[in-house]
């Protein structure tokens, strides 16, 4: 068995030039989606965060919450690298992706999403 290929998401960049026409918003398509540049991006204080990718997740793993992440341009962007970040500047995050109606509620009445 060989690796998973992903195709390109159909609509994927019209969604991010509606965002960045609605919102004024900068946005980081194709080859500048990479981890880095993703991570730089959220570590700037946004007020919205979009993101449109393939979402993956091992729904078998014993830190289920956290093992997800999306698929980008260079690697997987994880929820649990997400989950360290300070993001209280961020007011509306939208995930477009497979598998992120797959989470679970918690205790506190969190739905963890992990992908």
């Amino acid at each position: 068995a060989g690796e998973r290929v992903y195709e390109r998401l159909p609509g994927a960049a019209e969604e991010a030039d509606a965002i960045r026409k609605l919102y004024g918003a900068t946005c980081l398509t194709g080859d500048e989606a990479t981890v880095r540049n993703v991570l730089t991006r959220l570590s700037a204080k946004p007020s919205l965060v979009h993101l449109a990718a393939h979402g993956i997740q091992d729904p078998n793993a014993p830190d289920w919450g956290l093992n997800g992440g999306v698929l980008l341009k260079d690697g997987v962007l994880s929820a649990e690298e997400i989950s360290k970040m300070t993001l209280y500047s961020v007011r509306c995050a939208i995930l477009s992706a497979c598998s992120t109606g797959d989470g679970r509620l918690m205790m506190n009445n969190t739905l963890v999403i992990p992908s």
